[in-house]
């Protein structure tokens, strides 16, 4: 499960029996923004580094699949943030390998996109 927008800080706790608990915050550690992967504890996984700008938070695992690993990434780009550029967006790329799934918000109303 992922999720966008954890509002937690660096003080917050989250415990669901069965599951493990990974999340990125806002780096200004106030609780808004940031995101977050809730998944099974019996799937056979590991952290990746959070990616935590002001302009994106992602909260990446890697999940071990027969034959491969994936990358597992939530992603939050806040929406005050209008001026995101390309190379701000392939840099995080960049860090996820070549076979990766993102969820989240990427902040659709962004010029990239045409909007």
């Amino acid at each position: 499960m992922l999720i966008t927008e954890n509002h937690f800080t660096d003080k917050s706790f989250h415990s669901i029996p069965g599951y493990k608990f990974y999340h990125a915050n806002h780096p200004d550690n106030f609780a808004h923004a940031g995101t977050a992967i809730l998944i099974k504890s019996t799937i056979n996984r590991y952290p990746l580094h959070n990616y935590v700008k002001d302009f994106l938070q992602a909260t990446s695992i890697r999940v071990k699949t027969l034959p491969n690993e994936v990358n597992v990434s939530a992603i939050y780009c806040p929406p005050r943030y209008h001026n995101i550029k390309q190379k701000d967006f392939l840099d995080y790329f960049h860090t996820l390998g070549l076979k990766y799934i993102i969820g989240g918000d990427f902040n659709c109303k962004h010029t990239l996109w045409g909007s």
